[in-house]
Order: structure tokens, then C-alpha cells, then sequence
């Protein structure tokens, strides 16, 4: 055999490079173990001392199959190559940024690296040569390192048992710690099994982001048809109204002006118009709120005087029902909140205007101004029909309306709220619903008695 090579840069022939390399990999992959060299649990040996084993087994393996062939020098190069080989697999494994793992064919643990037990904290001093993937398993579950786990633990080891003896493909695991792990495995024709633990985090949230735009979106789409549908009746209904009614006394249909049902049919055409105008400033409203354009007038408030104020207002609304509105304040005085006059007064007109609306006629408002940390709580509570719980969390969006049934389902177009929590929050406030169908409902608003 020609010997390419020289004594100063300790160059090895191609064919005994190529050669050293078959046989470490021959070796790790047909490295027969027996009983006496794996590490018991309660006696761990370092996987250092087991690599040094294999490390040398391969060096005699080197040294049967060349001496004779080449000199001593040759031989003696060769098993520093594969030494140094070795050592530099061993500590590339441990800088991976992927965890790893090499189990035999009795399903006992021959390596793994730093990464594998860091994924692991609580279970990280059972990652040791000698122990059983199955024990693995089982310490891994009662840890509680694997999330959105619905079944006992035989019954998730032996599903990962039998995912374990015959690999089909990744399995997802979403960690305790906020981590998304991909798990890969792989069977070699002698019966090792390799794994390999990707972290995906990045990807899952990435995923789970887009899962939610899309739905954000969907949800989007959504709401502009219900809005296109809403505007359509709440526009053409008082137009309507508008134009039939003075078509009549422009026709003068039913004699000259001042006769007959003109001024009711007068009084039609105004209201419609008030209907409109309403509309229309509250569409207004939402648009400068979402734009950033609200401006608010900043000042001390006492809040007494003006629940009083927007709970007279409410009261003289409310038509041919008898209603029932009771104001409690604690204390009694000095509740101040610092806030704009006019947004304020919208917010409570607006809480107590929806409230009459779903109480029954005989129906009961409560009214509760608490000074609290930092500010003033207001609670409307009535003794409406209620909502149920799943509905409360879109009862803010807007052209939203709970269903309360078929005697009020067409009141109002579903913009009180959504604005009414926009000109909350642009205070530094809170908005919170609680309810429930057949108790009633309690909107809260809490306001900051002082600026920040």
C-alpha cells in the first residue's frame, strides 16, 4: 500500500481515512452491549467514560485491521485520527442546537446531548446511559412536561411506546414551558433507534398568528356584511317614513294643510329625522374614536350631580313603562372623576338608555357609585332578561346586539357599547359586563379621579 503521507504533517492515505471512517460508524451502529457495560440507574456512569470505551474499542479495531499492512507509525496516526474524529462527533453533538438521542435494541439509553436533557429540567438527571426510554416516558408524564394531556398515563405510554417502535412520521409536543417541540425518530437496521427533538416554537406561534389573523379577518368580513345589512334597514326604514309622509302633505291628500292627521304625519317626518341624525353622529363618534381624533376636554367632575342628571334624562325616555331607578353612592359626597364632561355624560346616557330598554315594564335600574383605588366604579344593573356568558365578549363589537328577544331585538343599531368602551378606555378606564339569561345584567365602568 503506497503511503502518501509524512511523518511532519501526519497526512493519511485516502484509502485508510475512508477505512477508519467505515469502522467508527460500523462500530457505533453494531456496538453489541452487554448487561455488564451499561450503568445502572442507581450507579450512573458519565457518557464521557462510555465514549472513551467505544473510542478505544475502535482503536484496537483499527489496529487488527492494519498491522501488518503498515508501519507502526502508520497505525499509531491512524488511531489518533480517529480519536481526535471521535471526539470532534461527540462535541459537535453537544453544540447542536437540536436535542439527541441514540437508544439500542433493548430501548436503553447509549447517548444524549446537553440539549436534549435541558428540554428536560425536571427529569434532566434520568438522562443518563443505561436507563430504559420507557422509564423516560413515564418520569417525563408525572413531571408534567407535556401540555393538553387528556388521557392516564398508561394509556399515553403506551402510545408513545408503540410511536417509539415504529416510527410514521413527527409527533408534535407542546411543552409546559412554552415550548413547541418536534419529535423525530428512526429505526437502523440492527434495531438502534435515533431521535431527534427540533424546537419549532418559532414556527407554531408564527402559525398560530396566522390562524388568528385569519380569523380576525373572517370575523371582519363578517361584520361588514352585518353592517352593510344593518345600515341598509336603519337607513331606508326613516327614509322611507320621510318621503311617504311628506309625499302626503305636499299632495296634500288629505286637504289643505293643517287638516286631518298632518301634523302626527309631521311629527313622523321629525322623528325620522332625529333617528337619522342620531345615527349618524354615532357612526361619526366611532370613526374619530378608531382614527385617533377624539379630543377630550379634560376636567374634575363630581359624580353625583351628573348620575342624578343622566338618570332624570333616562327616566323621561322612557315612555309608557313604569320603571324603577335607584342611585346609590358611597360615600355619599366627594366622588370626583376626572374626565370629558360631554364623553362622560354619553357613557352613562348610553349605560342607562340600554338598560331601560331590556327591563320589563315594572323593571328595576340600580345605579352604584363607588370610590375605589385611583378612581370612581359606576355599576347599571337591571333586572332584564340577561344574556348568556358566551355572548358577552362580542357585545362590545361594533353593530353587535345580545338577543333578548323578539319585543326588543330591533332597538338601537348596536354602537352604544362599542363606543361607549372606546370612550372609556380613552380615559384610562375599564368596561366590564357580567350576565346572565334570566338574571339580568351589570355593566361597570370604572374612571380615574385624577390625571396619571
Amino acid at each position: 500500500m503506497a503511503a502518501n503521507w509524512s511523518r511532519d504533517n501526519l497526512d493519511i492515505p485516502v484509502e485508510i481515512d475512508r477505512a477508519i471512517d467505515k469502522l467508527v460508524r460500523s462500530i457505533l451502529l453494531d456496538y453489541e452491549g452487554s448487561a455488564k457495560t451499561y450503568p445502572t440507574i442507581a450507579d450512573p456512569q458519565p457518557y464521557e467514560r462510555k465514549i472513551e470505551s467505544i473510542s478505544n474499542r475502535i482503536n484496537s479495531r483499527i489496529t487488527e485491521q492494519f498491522e501488518g499492512e503498515t508501519s507502526l507509525d502508520l497505525v499509531t496516526i491512524a488511531s489518533i485520527r480517529s480519536r481526535d474524529t471521535y471526539q470532534l462527533l461527540t462535541r459537535t453533538l453537544e453544540n447542536l442546537a437540536h436535542g439527541i438521542a441514540l437508544y439500542d435494541a433493548d430501548d436503553r439509553m447509549i447517548f444524549c446531548n446537553e440539549r436534549m436533557r435541558s428540554w428536560n429540567a425536571k427529569t434532566a438527571h434520568l438522562y443518563v446511559p443505561g436507563v430504559k426510554f420507557e422509564d423516560l416516558v413515564r418520569a417525563n408524564f408525572e413531571a408534567d412536561h407535556i401540555l393538553d394531556l387528556d388521557v392516564d398515563v398508561e394509556t399515553f405510554i403506551q402510545t408513545r411506546l408503540e410511536q417509539h417502535r415504529n416510527p410514521k412520521g413527527p409527533i408534535i409536543q407542546k411543552r409546559s414551558d412554552g415550548l413547541w417541540l418536534e419529535l423525530r425518530e428512526q429505526k437502523t437496521p440492527d434495531g438502534f433507534t435515533f431521535i431527534l427533538n427540533i424546537d419549532i416554537t418559532e414556527r407554531m406561534l408564527a402559525e398560530q398568528a396566522l390562524e388568528k389573523a385569519l380569523q380576525e379577518a373572517e370575523a371582519a368580513s363578517t361584520a361588514k356584511s352585518q353592517f352593510l345589512a344593518m345600515m341598509s334597514h336603519e337607513l331606508r326604514t326613516p327614509l322611507n317614513a320621510i318621503l311617504g309622509f311628506s309625499e302626503v302633505l305636499s299632495g296634500q291628500y288629505l286637504g289643505p294643510p293643517g287638516a286631518g292627521m298632518y301634523k302626527e304625519y309631521a311629527k313622523h317626518i321629525h322623528d325620522s329625522g332625529k333617528h337619522l341624525l342620531n345615527l349618524v353622529n354615532d357612526l361619526l363618534d366611532l370613526s374619530a374614536i378608531e382614527a385617533g381624533q377624539k379630543t377630550l376636554t379634560m376636567e374634575h367632575i363630581q359624580c353625583a350631580p351628573l348620575v342624578r342628571e343622566c338618570a332624570r334624562i333616562v327616566e323621561g325616555q322612557k315612555g309608557d313603562k313604569t320603571l324603577e331607578m335607584d342611585l346609590h353612592f358611597v360615600p355619599d359626597a366627594d366622588l370626583t372623576i376626572y374626565g370629558d364632561r360631554r364623553a362622560i355624560t354619553q357613557v352613562l346616557l348610553n349605560l342607562l338608555g340600554n338598560a331601560s330598554k331590556h327591563v320589563p315594564d315594572n323593571g328595576r335600574i340600580d345605579i352604584t357609585s363607588i370610590a375605589t383605588e385611583g378612581g370612581v366604579e359606576i355599576a347599571v344593573a337591571d333586572n332584564g332578561s340577561g344574556i348568556s356568558k358566551d355572548q358577552i365578549a362580542s357585545l362590545t363589537d361594533p353593530f353587535r346586539r345580545g338577543v333578548h328577544g323578539a319585543e326588543i331585538a330591533d332597538k338601537g343599531w348596536g354602537l352604544g357599547l362599542s363606543i361607549t368602551k372606546s370612550l372609556v378606555e380613552l380615559h384610562g378606564g375599564t368596561l366590564a359586563i357580567d350576565s346572565d339569561v334570566g338574571a339580568g345584567s351589570t355593566v361597570t365602568v370604572f374612571f380615574p379621579s385624577a390625571p396619571d
